[in-house]
């Protein structure tokens, strides 16, 4: 299993929002960066990236890239997922952002 970094551009936060996830290939990681970009009407964009380098780019990333300013470093403290947990992970970001009072 190989370790993907997914930024997702949502339209409800400021920064793109990370999620880390282990994937067979490349090309499933396409493929479930597709299924995030249709999951929400609010995601705009997905860029998929392992080990600093980018993999692709889709809807807002497709142009621009989060991934090359270093946000693959690991400053930030990240879940580690598996392909099957990244659908309820997700559910959980969402809901610790409605409530939180500083949107982090």
């Amino acid at each position: 299993m190989r370790r993907f970094h997914f930024y997702i551009d949502d339209l409800n936060h400021a920064r793109p929002v990370e999620l880390l996830a282990e994937m067979a290939n490349a090309e499933r990681a396409r493929d479930y960066a597709a299924e995030l970009l249709a999951r929400a009407p609010s995601h705009v964009g997905v860029e998929v990236c392992e080990q600093g380098r980018r993999v692709t780019g889709l809807g807002t990333f497709a142009t621009r890239t989060y991934c090359g300013l270093g946000a693959c470093a690991g400053r930030r403290r990240h879940a580690r997922l598996t392909a099957l947990d990244a659908a309820a992970a997700m559910r959980r970001v969402r809901l610790h952002h409605r409530y939180s009072i500083f949107g982090r």
